[in-house]
């Protein structure tokens, strides 16, 4: 099976000075490793702060100052995105990579009608008369669940629902046809029937195709209906990554198995704990070992001096682990 985007070894640092002038760094990303294959999704999952829109915005390439990515590898279907110009990258953006964002009303332009930047954003990429771009946003708003498609072509920004802003959105990020579609929290602040229509419209525009989408969430039960696989993340770090269905029921990194505890998955049937009731390391200030060391309650002397090695890809889950 073919893998639409490879990460390697993704460092993303934040470089500030303090009070008294000092240059302070947060290592905010510290070796991610992702793998997507075509026609699969990805859920990447973690606690607030583990890394993963952080993680979107270093693929895309839209860091801002004072974020950077000092080190890592991101390969497109063999294209190299992190050695690519910034005017290549940005062909790229709304083309070959689709977005779509946790907030779908301010992601849209105000000042323009809905099918106008359809039509726009088609022209920008592509070769098309504007005849042929208006028919094409018709024909996406219509495959993406928009009742009326040619009334809603004319509708304001504002006048849509929610739930239809975020149709709207997922038509923009489909609309020229991409192969990777990232999805950023894409039904915060939805009520439940309106998410499972949109997580459901993303899974059948992506089964069976060349295409691949990464879908970052806090909500493990979307993943589990959802992804084939999963990264787990924690500070920076991709600490287990595998296919959901064995990384769900057999988790092997410690973390994952408190994560999946604390969103009451199987808990009363297995009996595993909650997350330990301690914080994430200092940024600024990483422990030696392992990150997860100071909370994990399976901890030894070695995992506060030696970090755990890096697994070799398998296809199978990987864990990063002393004791997996």
């Amino acid at each position: 099976m073919t893998d639409i985007l490879k990460v390697r070894g993704l460092r993303t640092h934040f470089v500030s000075r303090n009070a008294v002038n000092e240059i302070r760094t947060a290592r905010a990303l510290n070796g991610v490793d992702l793998t997507l294959p075509a026609g699969r999704i990805l859920g990447v999952v973690g606690e607030t702060g583990a890394g993963k829109s952080l993680t979107v915005q270093t693929i895309l390439g839209t860091l801002k100052a004072p974020a950077e990515r000092v080190a890592g590898e991101i390969e497109l279907m063999g294209q190299r995105l992190d050695t690519m110009p910034e005017a290549e990258l940005n062909r790229h953006r709304g083309a070959t990579i689709g977005l779509v964002v946790q907030s779908p009303v301010t992601s849209l332009d105000p000042r323009v009608r809905v099918g106008d930047q359809l039509v726009r954003l088609q022209r920008a990429h592509r070769d098309i008369t504007r005849a042929d771009a208006r028919a094409r946003a018709i024909d996406m708003l219509k495959r993406v669940g928009v009742p009326s498609p040619q009334e809603r072509m004319k509708a304001w920004p504002h006048e849509l629902s929610g739930g239809m802003a975020q149709r709207v959105v997922i038509a923009m990020a489909l609309i020229n046809d991409p192969v990777l579609l990232i999805a950023d929290e894409p039904t915060t602040g939805l009520d439940v029937t309106v998410q499972a229509q949109i997580l459901d419209l993303i899974r059948d525009l992506i089964a069976g195709t060349d295409r691949g989408a990464i879908i970052v969430t806090h909500d493990l039960g979307v993943v589990a209906q959802y992804c084939e696989h999963v990264a787990v993340m924690y500070s920076g770090v991709v600490v287990e990554h595998g296919p959901v269905d064995e990384v769900f029921v057999a988790p092997r990194h410690p973390y994952t198995t408190a994560l999946l505890a604390a969103a009451d998955l199987a808990a009363a049937a297995t009996g595993r704990r909650p997350l330990p009731p301690s914080t994430p390391p200092n940024l600024y200030d990483l422990p030696a070992g392992c990150l997860f060391a100071p909370r994990c309650p399976k901890v030894q002397a070695v995992c506060a001096t030696e970090p755990p090695a890096k697994p070799s890809p398998s296809g199978q889950a990987e864990t990063r682990c002393h004791f997996a």
